[in-house]
């Protein structure tokens, strides 16, 4: 086997690497979105919820108990949430890192890492995370206020 051979084998296998961590990142990223999404579904339905109940309920003081188990139900929901998107974001940079390391050695990093961002690089404020906790804090103020 010649210089030239294992030069390619070694270009073979760093692709092979660099796909490998790129499906990671899909993995990553479609994780975080199931995570929110299912999140903010029981979270508008719990806004709904509340909202209809009280429609429904004559007697508001006699609620009082089943508002603070919601609270607690809509606490406890988003704080393990907003845990496990943190936790895949983290991850989620870690294996982009990697790829990019893969992307130098490839001498693609100029065609395709570069124009690609890992979620929430740009958009901080407006990221799973926090849309979660907003959607929480209008859940209990509507539950908490009914």
């Amino acid at each position: 086997m010649g210089d030239k051979d294992k030069k390619l084998s070694r270009i073979e296998r760093l692709k092979m690497a660099r796909a490998i961590k790129q499906k990671e990142v899909d993995h990553r990223r479609e994780k975080r979105w199931k995570i929110f999404s299912w999140t903010s579904s029981l979270l508008v339905g719990s806004i709904a919820g509340a909202v209809a109940i009280t429609s429904k309920v004559a007697d508001v003081l006699a609620w009082w108990p089943h508002k603070i188990l919601l609270v607690i139900a809509v606490l406890v929901l988003s704080a393990y949430s907003i845990l496990w998107i943190r936790y895949n974001g983290v991850a989620l940079k870690n294996v982009w890192g990697q790829v990019v390391e893969l992307d130098h050695k490839l001498d693609l990093y100029d065609d395709i890492s570069q124009n690609e961002t890992t979620p929430e690089s740009y958009y901080k404020l407006v990221s799973y995370g926090n849309t979660i906790a907003l959607l929480a804090a209008t859940a209990i103020l509507i539950i908490v206020l009914s």
